[in-house]
């Protein structure tokens, strides 16, 4: 995954090769979603849809520093992991997952 994401020329590239991946190894929909103005917006290639709420608890890996840790803790039982795509400097994106387990 590491040779295709660094031979990746967009930023859609990547998303894509993200994606795929995730969704190949764990059997996974997932989304992956980026800042626009106030609010997270899902990529549109996606295979997971995101509602209201599932945004407004991924941006929170976007907006504070407890967003370098994976969201579990803020909603019970969440449907959906949300992973924020951090550097050392800033979280730039959140990847949502959602097993299909027993699928």
């Amino acid at each position: 995954m590491t040779r295709e994401l660094a031979q990746a020329g967009t930023r859609d590239e990547v998303v894509w090769q993200l994606m795929a991946e995730v969704a190949r190894v764990f059997n996974a929909s997932v989304a992956v979603a980026f800042p626009a103005g106030q609010k997270l917006a899902a990529h549109p290639d996606s295979s997971l849809t995101l509602t209201e709420k599932e945004l407004n608890v991924a941006g929170v890996g976007v907006s504070s520093p407890a967003g370098r840790r994976p969201l579990t803790t803020i909603c019970p039982a969440p449907r959906v992991m949300h992973l924020p795509l951090a550097t050392e400097r800033a979280a730039l994106g959140v990847l949502s997952v959602r097993l299909r387990i027993g699928h």
